[in-house]
């Protein structure tokens, strides 16, 4: 993108991926590295995991089914959430700011909604 971006003058100032604490894949293989180094601003979707980082659901109440991003059970990040919650406290703040502070200490600029 870069590259042909490039063919026209126009800088890639920033790109967009799903980041957050249960989808770590743009850190795990060097993509918000390289983005760095190339003076990209990382953009991260998703930030709150589609609200399940919020602490607004838990297994007994689900977030919907229309929710079309990456599909985690809360069972499976109920220990994750417990963590979130864990350190919110510790702080006085929320779950989500926690999760949020993640996506930012990592270089991320976290989009949420």
């Amino acid at each position: 993108m870069r590259e042909e971006l490039a063919k026209y003058d126009i800088p890639l100032a920033i790109n967009q991926c799903e980041f957050n604490i249960l989808s770590r894949l743009p850190e795990l293989d060097g993509d918000m590295t390289a983005y760095k180094e190339m003076d990209v601003q990382f953009q991260s979707y998703s930030s709150l995991a589609q609200g399940r980082l919020t602490g607004k659901y838990n297994t007994q109440h689900p977030p919907p089914s229309s929710h079309c991003f990456s599909d985690y059970d809360m069972e499976d990040i109920q220990p994750t959430l417990a963590v979130l919650e864990k350190i919110g406290t510790q702080r006085g703040k929320t779950p989500a700011a926690v999760a949020l502070n993640y996506n930012s200490s990592k270089g991320a600029l976290p989009l949420d909604g």
